[in-house]
């Protein structure tokens, strides 16, 4: 079993229910089970313990609105990038993040879809993606700063034996 804590970025409801929408496509189509391991988030550091939350109050958001920008694979995932590179890199820089726990996501300025090596795969996953949402017309104003504790337990692959707790939230403004 392992344990770690994920500093995460989530936009409003009718975000995440659209990118929820995407992500049950391609589970259905392609059987990627990473698909469904968390609530649509975006990825922004890991932690043997958690920050304190004070570290974290304060922060502005320093774009007028968010805007998902296209699907892209990163490391092992394929996530839908965010136009939140200066949020995302001021929120890694307040505390020291630590190395990143063995075969999870990999941080990355957007949504996680799901994990794929398969070269097929990704560009198959990456097709669905961008059909399902028109990126250019969904942007929003507002995102919510997590922590959430993750376990991994099993030597399986991360996302089948997953159980996850968000211990905090802040809303950015």
């Amino acid at each position: 079993m392992e344990s770690f804590y994920l500093l995460a970025l989530t936009a409003p409801q009718h975000i995440t229910i659209r990118i929820r929408s995407v992500r049950d496509s391609i589970f259905r189509e392609t059987g990627a089970v990473s698909a469904l391991a968390f609530d649509p988030l975006i990825p922004v550091a890991f932690y043997s313990s958690p920050p304190d939350k004070k570290h974290f109050t304060g922060i502005t958001t320093p774009a007028a609105h968010f805007q998902l920008l296209s699907p892209e694979i990163h490391e092992k995932g394929i996530y839908f990038r965010v136009n939140s590179e200066q949020i995302f890199d001021t929120l890694k820089c307040i505390t020291a993040a630590e190395e990143q726990p063995r075969h999870i996501i990999e941080p990355f300025s957007g949504f996680f879809l799901c994990e794929s090596t398969d070269h097929k795969t990704r560009k198959t996953i990456t097709e669905i993606a961008a059909s399902k949402i028109k990126t250019g017309n969904l942007a929003w104003t507002g995102i919510t700063l997590q922590m959430i504790e993750v376990i991994c337990r099993g030597s399986q692959s991360w996302f089948n034996n997953l159980d996850w707790t968000i211990m905090w939230e802040i809303i950015l403004g």
